[in-house]
Formats: C-alpha cells, structure tokens, sequence
C-alpha cells in the first residue's frame, strides 16, 4: 500500500510539473554566424569583396550568370534582389586554371555563402577533362559541356527557389 501511495504521488507530481504554463513573453531569435577564417589556412588566399575587373573575368562571370540563372529558372529581377556578388576570379593551379564566382544567397530571413568554379583553361600536362582542348581559354559551349557532365572540379549551384 504504500508503495502505491509513494508511485501515486510520483506520476501526480511528475503530471502537475509537466503541465507547468510558461509565462515568457516570445522572444526574437537570433543566429550569428562567425566563421574562423584563421582556423583555414586555405582561406587566406581567397579574397573576399573583391571583383577582378579584366576583361576575360567580366566575360566568364557573364557565362557563370547565365548558366547559373538557367539552371536555377529565375530572372533578373530575382537574380538581383536575391544574389550578393562577393568577388569573381580566375585562379591558377596544378590542372590549369579556374574561374572562381563567391556570393550571398538571400531568401527571407537566410543568407548562404556559396562559392561556385569551372575550369576556363586546362593544361597540357592535366589528364582531366579529356573532352575539352589544352592551353585555351574555353568557350560558352564548352564551359556549359563541362558543367553538364559533372566534370571534376566544376559547378555550379542550383537553388530551389519554391515555398
């Protein structure tokens, strides 16, 4: 019996501090991000809110933005309300070179950081991209090829943009 009455009082006391009303006011919540920078070796190379203003630079970030605003079926107008430019570049390395794009996407209350890269000109001395010539810099078409076909070292980012 008095095991009963000491399991009786246990789930009444548990029930009666489980149903306790909450009566603080909603507060806004927040999320900040710091990104450690200094943590990445690899990240000092990068420049960041810097936008390469040669000529073949401008000419790839044109491709990167058709093909980025095909691949995602939005217009201008959303590509400019939602797409923050952070810099583009070209960046040699060990198979040629890269064109590099980094911008903010923004929808509602989220903001991404994405980075997206496809090969622009290939090595002789590289045995990727069999498909695609050496030492030129590569064309709309070809760019577009490579992309398609999930090449090594290239994309570029698709979004869904629905509710």
């Amino acid at each position: 019996m008095k095991y009963r009455i000491f399991l009786i009082s246990i789930v009444l006391s548990t029930i009666f501090y489980s149903c306790k009303k909450d009566n603080q006011e909603e507060q806004a919540r927040t999320v900040t991000c710091t990104p450690h920078y200094s943590e990445y070796k690899i990240l000092e190379n990068y420049k960041i809110d810097t936008i390469s203003t040669s000529e073949i630079c401008t000419g790839y970030f044109n491709i990167w933005k058709k093909i980025f605003k095909e691949q995602n079926n939005i217009s201008d107008s959303f590509f400019n309300e939602h797409i923050i430019i952070r810099s583009y570049a070209l960046e040699s390395w060990n198979h040629g070179v890269s064109y590099r794009v980094r911008y903010y996407f923004q929808m509602g209350w989220a903001t991404v950081s994405v980075s997206d890269k496809f090969m622009v000109k290939i090595y002789s001395s590289s045995n990727h991209y069999q498909n695609l010539p050496r030492e030129v810099y590569l064309s709309e078409e070809e760019i577009r090829n490579e992309i398609n076909q999930f090449s090594l070292y290239s994309r570029i980012t698709t979004f869904s943009t629905s509710d």
